[in-house]
């Protein structure tokens, strides 16, 4: 049974553009990778942010099809390999393969991120929906009208440092479309990294798909703030970026926004997509009461919010 809607939520900034009249809704479907051992997450997932996807499941080491079960929507997809965070890289390899076989023509978007990470879809879409609609500008600049947006890859995300280049992370999920996913499945999986066994499954696809010609989008907004974000929301808005990897990190990201150097709220876009290292039910429930306003005002968290809304210092 699809989970009640909240209250109706604060709307998230638009994009300058948005959707003509006669343009069909872009079409997202959401995967998360998850394993049987934390299906109580998927729980916390189903009733927050998953459902306002198009399309949404969970590939897992059991599929669950009872509606009254933590796991519901968990599909038992094997890979080469044991079931191990250090064995990542195939069963990703699985999950794209299985997108692909059964879902390539009916969605637009492919978004996946793991049990750990919220999502505000409607930034997700907004987003993507945005990027459209500057592609279709560009080909009707350049007097190419016929060529579909479709025809271009696109596969966005959280650009992450590597000595002389950068991936896209994998935490906080990242986008193919369809034009990607196809490439990605039919042209670099038969010949790339094959048989390896590693957690890094986020550096072996960019470079899989490097190899094939296709580079990360940027996910960046107008102001140089992130969009996808590999913490918690606590940590990025009071984080300064200022030692450890996380110092070449921000580092890089000033350097692909004008040398601009954002720390602390200034990095949190307030057009931002997702959140990463959510542990529990009770985080990911917080942040989604949080975002849509859901508590009742009698609670501490609603009475806070109100407050909060009076004085217009939270961002949504």
């Amino acid at each position: 049974q699809q989970p009640q809607q909240p209250q109706q939520p604060q709307q998230p900034q638009q994009p300058q553009q948005q959707e003509s009249s006669t343009s069909p809704r872009i079409r997202i479907l959401c995967v998360i990778y998850t394993y049987g051992g934390a299906h109580h997450r998927l729980r916390g997932i189903r009733e927050t942010w998953a459902w306002r996807c198009d399309g949404f499941f969970a590939a897992s080491t059991q599929t669950v099809e009872h509606p009254t079960e933590d796991g519901f929507g968990a599909v038992d997809l094997p890979h080469v390999g044991a079931e191990e965070y250090q064995n990542m890289w195939q069963k990703v390899r699985s999950i794209w393969s299985y997108v692909h076989d059964n879902y390539v023509d009916d969605f637009d978007y492919f978004f996946i991120c793991g049990d750990d990470t919220h999502v505000i879809v409607e930034n997700l879409r907004n987003f993507l929906t945005l990027m459209r609609h500057q592609q279709m500008q560009q080909n009707a600049q350049q007097q190419d009208p016929h060529q579909s947006f479709d025809d271009i890859p696109l596969y966005t995300g959280h650009w992450i440092p590597r000595k002389t280049s950068y991936y896209v992370g994998g935490g906080p999920g990242y986008v193919l479309n369809r034009k990607t996913l196809r490439v990605l499945v039919n042209q670099a999986f038969p010949v790339c990294n094959t048989q390896v066994i590693a957690a890094a499954e986020d550096r072996y696809m960019s470079n899989c798909l490097r190899n094939q010609g296709i580079f990360p989008n940027s996910s960046i907004d107008v102001t140089g703030a992130q969009r996808f974000h590999g913490m918690d929301a606590n940590f990025v808005a009071s984080f300064k970026g200022d030692r450890g990897f996380y110092k070449e990190v921000y580092s890089f990201w000033a350097s692909k926004a004008g040398g601009r150097s954002l720390s602390g709220f200034d990095i949190v876009s307030a057009q931002s997509v997702s959140f990463h290292l959510l542990k529990t039910v009770k985080a990911m429930k917080r942040h989604h009461a949080i975002l849509y306003r859901s508590c009742p005002a009698s609670t501490v968290l609603g009475s806070a919010l109100m407050k909060s809304d009076k004085n217009r210092t939270f961002i949504a």
